[in-house]
């Protein structure tokens, strides 16, 4: 697999006890994964885990036909344990530390969140900052990650409201309006706030439905 860098017998860094609860993996049959992050093969044995070269976990396994499919392993955790995959939802780390694909550090949530996780554990540029140069926070709904330019493939963090509001009054600027930049840059940030807490009520809605199609389902 491209940008694999090393292998590891054991994630979690624990032996297995009576502490670690074992489930199997839906769409696998023979396979099981523990809440510890860890996964045992057909035969038995613990699976050794490849590392991309973002840093994530992943793992090869045999499905049902005999095809192989390269999986997340903090994603294949989750669909043990939790539920299968929900639209529009990622597998997220609670601590940013993606070696740690115990079941307590999972959880289902939507991408700008995974995004604003990145952020808040500081592997983003200027993850220490929390608003930009007007005031705003860098919120979960309020922060873009945008390309460098020159090719470099780098990202760097963004004001979402600043660059909205920048556009509206550039654009205003040329039939001869003259718009207040913080006014409307501020305006933008409630907007945002407003439409983010309505998807937090979307999703929260889809995943309970997720969550009681799999339980019929078992």
């Amino acid at each position: 697999m491209n940008g694999i860098k090393n292998t590891i017998e054991n994630p979690a860094g624990l032996p297995a006890g009576p502490e670690e609860n074992w489930k199997p993996i839906p769409g696998f049959p023979g396979y099981l994964a523990s809440d510890l992050g860890q996964l045992r093969g057909r035969k038995g044995g613990i699976l050794a885990q490849q590392i991309d070269e973002h840093g994530y976990h992943r793992i090869t396994l045999r499905d049902a036909r005999g095809r192989s499919r390269t999986r997340f392993v903090h994603n294949v955790i989750l669909e043990a344990f939790v539920s299968l995959r929900p639209a529009k939802l990622d597998g997220c780390h609670n601590d940013g530390d993606q070696d740690n694909n115990a079941l307590t550090n999972l959880r289902w949530d939507t991408r700008s969140a995974n995004t604003y996780d990145k952020v808040r554990h500081g592997t983003h540029n200027y993850g220490s900052r929390n608003r930009c140069d007007w005031g705003h926070e860098y919120t979960e709904f309020n922060t873009q990650m945008a390309k460098v330019s020159g090719g470099s493939g780098r990202r760097y963090r963004r004001c979402r409201a600043c660059n909205a509001a920048g556009a509206t009054v550039w654009y205003a600027g040329k039939h001869g309006e003259q718009l207040d930049f913080q006014q409307v840059a501020d305006g933008k940030f409630e907007t945002f706030r407003a439409e983010h807490e309505a998807r937090l009520r979307e999703d929260a809605q889809q995943l309970a439905e997720g969550q009681k199609r799999q339980a019929v389902a078992a």
